[in-house]
């Protein structure tokens, strides 16, 4: 397994991974809109992760995150190949591997879950299970979990959260309520991935209620989606 302190490493075994995961897609399954994402394409999504590292070696950091600012990259990579298009993420992700121990650690973390997050949406989109136990995964969960704790300390309280039978805190105060699941499914559901009825049926000590509005990060499906 990738050490997980190699930020550069555990990036590039996702950029990777998807990188030639995607180029194995047929053109129909390129075409396709994924279930977890469902105003993107594979390939849509691979023009997304592979524009970010270009991005910041280029200084267009004006909104980032935004919905202009993602759907740039598509634009960009409108007409290119999916050869291409990995082989500019491959000039601009090793770059980006190359200085990721001397970076901003918020900012690195920040590319790898988006990485992590994007390589599960597409892998999912066609029953493959890989990659949801690399250090990435971990990491994704670990920088989310912090995030949801962020949210959680702007209302002083805390949630212990267990996943696969690790246990951590997060927040800052009481303690109101306890949620054990896999670190994926917990992972899924504090990325926008899972519905509210999906995160209330977890194993729940506690009112899931008290903190269900801020469990997310991203805006909660709708619809169930199982992976």
């Amino acid at each position: 397994m990738t050490d997980g302190n190699d930020l550069g490493a555990v990036y590039r075994e996702h950029r990777e991974g998807l990188s030639e995961f995607v180029a194995g897609l047929s053109a129909e399954q390129l075409a396709q809109n994924l279930a977890s994402c469902p105003d993107w394409t594979a390939r849509e999504v691979l023009a997304h992760v592979a524009g970010i590292p270009a991005d910041i070696a280029a200084g267009r950091l004006e909104g980032v995150g935004s919905d202009a600012w993602t759907q740039a990259h598509i634009d960009r990579a409108a007409g290119k190949t999916v050869a291409e298009i990995i082989a500019e993420w491959n000039d601009s992700g090793a770059a980006a591997e190359a200085v990721a121990a001397v970076a901003p650690p918020e900012m690195v973390h920040s590319l790898i879950s988006d990485l992590v997050t994007h390589d599960l949406d597409v892998r999912g989109g066609f029953g493959d299970t890989t990659g949801r136990d690399t250090a990435g995964a971990v990491l994704t969960y670990a920088n989310y979990a912090n995030r949801l704790g962020a949210r959680l300390a702007e209302r002083g309280t805390s949630l212990r959260l267990v996943a696969d039978g690790q246990e951590q805190i997060v927040g800052a105060g009481a303690v109101v309520a306890t949620v054990r699941a896999s670190q994926f499914e917990l992972t899924r559901a504090l990325t926008g991935r899972r519905s509210a009825a999906q995160i209330v049926a977890f194993d729940w000590d506690g009112a899931s209620g008290s903190v269900l509005d801020v469990f997310s990060a991203y805006p909660m499906r709708e619809s169930d989606l199982v992976e």
